[in-house]
């Protein structure tokens, strides 16, 4: 009769792993989809943190944490100085604490990493306070976000100009149409020059 290899036992027995674990050398470690990372422990910095209060399918209160901050790169720019990776993220908590991070932007524009939070819904909203050096403290400030209804609002209104705009176009006529007109009113129009 065959023998097989007897379960490593713990404290608390088997040594079982659950769904989503795997073994790296005989040691069991969880797997994360490639999306949720871990932030790297001391090089990010935090500028900005939204928190949004809602309630999911089955009428459970939950809380979602965004943030807003940078990594910073070992490339430098032409100062010299060390570029900064800006990232909006949210935070998921599995057991504990580091947050696992779910990246929704992430590149070298700080602009780009501002106009993608301020988009983003809250219950409450804090930003990080800076001195006169510029220099990074550790207070932080409260500001008034944008609550989804808000947020709606914004969309329609956004919607409804662009609607009244193309049905402004349609009155002017084909593409076709417009161009022979800027083109019979150089007055009104007048023509870039096409050098550099």
């Amino acid at each position: 009769m065959p023998t097989t290899k007897k379960q490593k036992k713990t404290s608390g027995g088997h040594n079982y792993l659950a769904p989503g674990m795997s073994k790296v050398n005989g040691v069991p470690y969880f797997k994360v989809p490639a999306a949720l990372i871990t932030m790297p422990k001391d090089n990010t910095w935090y500028v900005a943190r939204k928190q949004l209060n809602y309630t999911d399918k089955s009428d459970r209160k939950q809380v979602a944490t965004y943030v807003m901050g940078f990594h910073k790169s070992s490339t430098t720019n032409k100062q010299g100085k060390q570029n900064k990776i800006w990232f909006v993220a949210r935070l998921q908590y599995l057991g504990g604490k580091p947050g696992i991070a779910s990246y929704y932007y992430r590149d070298y524009s700080r602009r780009g990493a501002e106009n993608y939070f301020k988009r983003l819904p809250s219950t409450n909203s804090y930003y990080r306070v800076f001195d006169e050096k510029g220099n990074m403290t550790d207070e932080w400030k409260k500001y008034a976000g944008h609550t989804r209804q808000e947020l709606n609002k914004m969309r329609s209104d956004y919607r409804k100009k662009r609607k009244e705009y193309y049905a402004k176009r349609e009155e002017l006529g084909t593409a076709a149409q417009r161009r022979a007109y800027v083109a019979a009113h150089p007055d009104k129009y007048p023509q870039r020059s096409t050098k550099r």
